[in-house]
């Protein structure tokens, strides 16, 4: 992969607001859990485990809202660039088949390294892979934007 240097274009997709509201709503309920469990006798003998529980819950998920808002897709004319979360992947352009925009829900499956380094659930552009058992899904700011910057650098795609 030493033929990656030149930059054409780089995207940095924050997560949707959808996925942002949900896990704010999971963040708020862990909150209220512990006020519950502070202020009745609910989990007695059991109160600081199981607060302490629910405040870990309550980093992974800060601390995983902080990962995934590091996605970065890069496009060298030799291949694609994936930084996600504190992993990088680089992918070479002969090692897919295709290219298609899918629009709508299109996987639960947020967070696979090699497979779905996404941050929204919606509006993946989807990679075959000549090789492998499942394509891989990005999600750009703007999907119809990158798909013509791909065919632009990668015609072959269409």
């Amino acid at each position: 992969m030493d033929t990656f240097k030149d930059v054409l274009y780089t995207d940095h997709p924050l997560p949707s607001l959808g996925l942002l509201v949900l896990l704010g709503l999971v963040f708020i309920g862990f909150f209220v859990l512990i006020f519950i469990i502070l202020l009745t006798e609910l989990f007695e003998g059991y109160k600081s485990i199981a607060i302490g529980l629910l405040i870990v819950f309550n980093l992974v998920i800060v601390f995983g809202i902080k990962l995934i808002n590091n996605t970065y897709y890069t496009l060298y004319r030799d291949g694609l660039h994936i930084k996600f979360a504190n992993k990088v992947s680089t992918y070479e352009w002969s090692d897919f088949d295709n290219i298609t925009w899918r629009k709508g829900l299109f996987s639960l499956k947020i967070g696979w390294q090699h497979v779905t380094p996404c941050v929204r659930l919606r509006n993946a552009l989807v990679l075959r892979r000549k090789t492998g058992l499942f394509p891989l899904y990005i999600t750009p700011t703007d999907p119809e934007d990158f798909l013509d910057k791909i065919h632009q650098v990668y015609p072959s795609f269409r």
